[in-house]
């Protein structure tokens, strides 16, 4: 299974220009499962329900981002 750091997770979120308080939420709910890269897609998914409305488009495309990326091969396994 796909694992990431969680370093990289927030430089991925920083660079989408999403903010620091999404990125807090969404890590609090990830925190409580393991860090496996399903269940960090699911929390985008339930983040970007209770997102900013201004935030939501940004986490949709990182949501893409992180399939395409692991379709490509890009996580640890």
């Amino acid at each position: 299974m796909a694992t990431i750091k969680e370093s990289h997770l927030k430089k991925i979120f920083t660079e989408y220009g999403i903010s620091d308080g999404v990125f807090d939420i969404f890590n609090k709910k990830r925190k409580r499962l393991k860090k496996k890269l399903k269940d960090v897609q699911a929390d985008i998914e339930d983040t970007i329900q209770s997102a900013p409305k201004d935030q939501q488009s940004k986490l949709r495309d990182l949501a893409a981002a992180f399939d395409k990326a692991n379709a490509a091969g890009v996580f640890d396994k």
